[in-house]
């Protein structure tokens, strides 16, 4: 076996072990240039193996891992996203809260910083996070429980949230492409939709892994989107696609030289 087949081999086991990987890590594991593993990581990622992260890689999975593994990865990614989307919020007084990985960061973000604020939501994952800050109201939503994603869904769940409304709601995805966001779990998809019908205002909070990727339930299109909240940009077609929805896409910006 030549070099590049075996060192592809090697960046996949790797991956297998530690699902997102640095590039310097990668680099240094394998004792090859940066650049060598860039050129690795594209040929990966065409291959549909892997997916490309700002510095980095990702192993790609068919079906979505269930929210507990999904905990574990791009922890800095969503922490980010988190901050971005509480500053979003400004003066929100309810909001409807999903259920995902990243959605639990914001959650905590929401208890550190927020005060007298009602959080609908349909997730137990979120609860830990919520309830460290007692001056928030939870409102839980009924409905049948889905072990794998730690969410109510169904009829129940629907038919309860269609008595309230909410200043925004703050969803997760698993696939963001150029018609709109989609989900792995169809079931979620109801909860999603008419959570952005009973909500003035809608954020989408997702990493760059999600970008070009597309799941079996679109939710929303981007006309009813008011935020896509990312660790980056979106390539130029993609971000172009969303922009002319009417969508703002909030990213971190970059630090200017010699600031504090």
């Amino acid at each position: 076996m030549s070099k590049k087949p075996l060192r592809h081999k090697e960046i996949l086991a790797l991956l297998s072990e530690q699902p997102t990987l640095r590039i310097s890590e990668i680099a240094a594991t394998l004792n090859v240039t940066r650049e060598t593993i860039r050129r690795d990581f594209q040929e990966l990622t065409d291959l549909g193996l892997v997916d490309r992260l700002y510095g980095g890689a990702l192993l790609r999975h068919g079906p979505e891992t269930n929210v507990d593994q999904r905990n574990d990865l791009l922890v800095e990614e969503r922490k980010l996203i988190a901050r971005l989307a509480r500053d979003l919020l400004g003066d929100a007084q309810t909001i409807m809260l999903g259920s995902g990985a990243t959605t639990v960061h914001a959650a905590r973000q929401i208890a550190n910083e927020c005060q007298d604020l009602t959080v609908i939501v349909h997730s137990l994952g979120v609860i830990p996070a919520l309830e460290t800050n007692p001056s928030l109201t939870i409102v839980m939503a009924p409905g049948v429980f889905h072990p794998g994603e730690r969410a109510m869904h169904g009829v129940q769940t629907v038919e309860f949230l269609q008595h309230y409304s909410a200043d925004w709601c703050i969803l997760g995805a698993s696939g963001i492409g150029a018609e709109g966001a989609s989900d792995a779990l169809l079931e979620g998809s109801d909860v999603y939709r008419c959570m952005i019908r009973r909500s003035e205002k809608c954020m989408i909070l997702a990493d760059g892994s999600k970008f070009n990727r597309r799941f079996p339930s679109r939710y929303a299109d981007w006309s009813q989107v008011s935020a896509l909240v990312s660790d980056r940009m979106p390539e130029k077609d993609l971000a172009g696609a969303i922009r002319a929805r009417g969508a703002e896409i909030v990213v971190p910006q970059p630090s200017r030289p010699g600031a504090a």
